[in-house]
């Protein structure tokens, strides 16, 4: 099991304080939390948080990584992580039949109950995710190119792409994560690739 470090609230007021009033250094700043709080920020944080300058060329650092292939890709990690996956049931159209409607319907309100309660998140973040992907699907972090799972086709990550679930039951895991265009993945929907390929073959023998 994986100790998480409890965070710590800095008294900001009090650091100004000390800064401003004793006119000490990041460095004497760093002893004097120690001191106090038992840890203390990096030196990193002192300087964004007394410096314009520097304070303004994160936030331009980290807009550009956002707009960059690893930044998206980390910002659609989110919501790929916390996907509750359910198997639909029909309830049928044997509504005289209360007891197996309402067992239905109480299946659906358990796994909405789910979602907003929260699901846990797994433990990746996009440094595993990246050699993953440039291993399965080929992610070209350069040309901002990947191949798509489905049809062996080029996206261009620059356009719009998902993060799908190969396997909807086989879970969260990165393991089980593709990259996918937004047509290629509204195709797939729900469906296994199994089913998918059989209404493709059936699409295609109606239509040729």
């Amino acid at each position: 099991m994986v100790n998480k470090v409890k965070r710590v609230n800095y008294d900001w007021d009090t650091i100004d304080q000390w800064r401003y009033e004793e006119k000490l250094s990041y460095s004497k700043l760093r002893e004097k939390c120690l001191e106090v709080y038992g840890r203390t920020p990096a030196k990193a944080t002192f300087s964004h948080h007394y410096s314009d300058t520097t304070a303004a060329k994160t936030l331009l650092r980290q807009q550009k990584y956002r707009e960059g292939i690893r930044g998206r890709i980390s910002h659609k990690m989110g919501r790929f992580k916390v996907k509750h996956v359910s198997t639909w049931v029909p309830e049928g159209n044997n509504y005289a039949n209360l007891h197996i409607c309402l067992t239905q319907k109480l299946k659906g309100f358990k796994s909405k109950m789910e979602i907003r309660n929260g699901i846990e998140y797994p433990d990746f973040n996009i440094h595993d995710v990246i050699p993953y992907l440039e291993k399965t699907i080929k992610l070209d972090l350069v040309n901002e190119t990947a191949i798509s799972a489905l049809t062996g086709d080029t996206i261009n990550l620059k356009e719009e792409f998902h993060l799908d679930h190969w396997d909807n039951t086989g879970g969260n895991n990165f393991t089980n994560m593709v990259i996918l265009t937004r047509e290629e993945n509204m195709l797939k929907g729900a469906l296994s690739i199994e089913e998918v390929v059989d209404f493709s073959r059936k699409i295609v023998a109606l239509h040729g």
